[in-house]
């Protein structure tokens, strides 16, 4: 049963790249962006905003219509959002397809948790190698993001999309839910949106900082 442990950490793993390994690739951003640093720093804030909004609504739907239309509409949306950030030509137009991405990542690390759960008190080695396979990818965070931003800093902005390779893997593990409960979608967007403001706080702080330099 430990297969299933590492499976699952090799679907949550990668989202852990997309604000530490990232990061490496500000530079190279901003300069190809034509932006400065409080500007360019969306890219990293927005992803984090974002995979929260996307791991709390998808829990939630992972309860109400099961782990397997989750997943799907999670790799849909991290397919969508490396897309647009390997070819988007402006800052916003990038911050964008981080959001998407984000969303895609946040609803996989809720699948993947999800799935976890399941196996909790009663199988240890799944749950071990579960916890062994999240340390490493947090280990190797920054490295990937160095040898990515190497290559593109595209390439850097987009390595979440990594998860994609587990999804074949996690797919029998999953199902469907027969509950038809009614998704709070208000409460969804209630959430989305106190996250869009906490971001244009600190963001706004960000800018007005550095031009008061």
């Amino acid at each position: 049963m430990s297969a299933a442990g590492w499976r699952w950490g090799v679907l949550y793993g990668p989202a852990v790249y997309g604000v530490s390994a990232a990061a490496a690739a500000l530079p190279d951003a901003a300069w190809h962006l034509h932006t400065r640093g409080p500007g360019v720093a969306w890219l990293l804030t927005a992803y984090a905003a974002s995979v929260g909004v996307g791991a709390v609504t998808a829990g939630r739907l992972v309860d109400l219509r099961g782990s397997r239309p989750v997943l799907l509409t999670a790799a849909a949306s991290l397919t969508v959002g490396a897309l647009v950030c390997a070819v988007a030509p402006t800052l916003p137009a990038v911050v964008i397809g981080r959001v998407l991405l984000a969303v895609g990542s946040g609803a996989l690390m809720a699948t993947a948790l999800a799935g976890v759960a399941q196996l909790a008190g009663r199988r240890q080695k799944a749950l071990a190698a579960f916890g062994a396979c999240l340390a490493g990818f947090s280990a190797t965070a920054p490295l990937a993001g160095a040898v990515a931003a190497h290559g593109s800093w595209r390439a850097a902005m987009v390595l979440p999309v990594l998860s994609l390779a587990a999804v074949p893997l996690c797919w029998s593990l999953t199902a469907r839910s027969r509950r038809r409960d009614p998704v709070d979608w208000l409460g969804a967007g209630l959430l989305a949106a106190v996250a869009a403001g906490l971001l244009l706080t600190v963001q706004t702080a960000a800018q007005q900082a550095a031009w008061a330099r």
